[in-house]
């Protein structure tokens, strides 16, 4: 993504579609119909089953003009997962969602 000031690269992704379940316990009862309409739902585990686009961040500009410059587009975290890296580093994956 680029600064639509000064085109300075704040982040770099990719998108890909993938099957995702989401927690229903998060969402106001607007964005559970809004999920209901194109998912299955799990009413005994309180889910929904559906095929998401997945929009990954692979890095992300740390420069000081760069932080604060990154907005959250109306995306919302509904679970975390974690990855360890080569050198055993361990890491916080966030994952959000955005109904349109």
């Amino acid at each position: 993504m680029l600064s639509p000031e000064d085109a300075e690269l704040l982040e770099y992704f990719f998108i890909a579609i993938k099957p995702l379940v989401v927690r229903a316990e998060p969402f106001s009862n607007t964005v559970k119909r809004k999920l209901a309409k194109f998912s299955e739902t799990d009413k005994g585990e309180q889910t929904y089953n559906l095929a998401a686009y997945l929009i990954a961040q692979l890095g992300k500009n740390y420069n000081d003009r760069a932080i604060g410059r990154i907005e959250s587009y109306g995306f919302k975290q509904f679970d975390t997962g974690q990855t360890v890296s080569k050198e055993s580093e361990l890491y916080e994956l966030v994952q959000l969602l955005r109904v349109v």
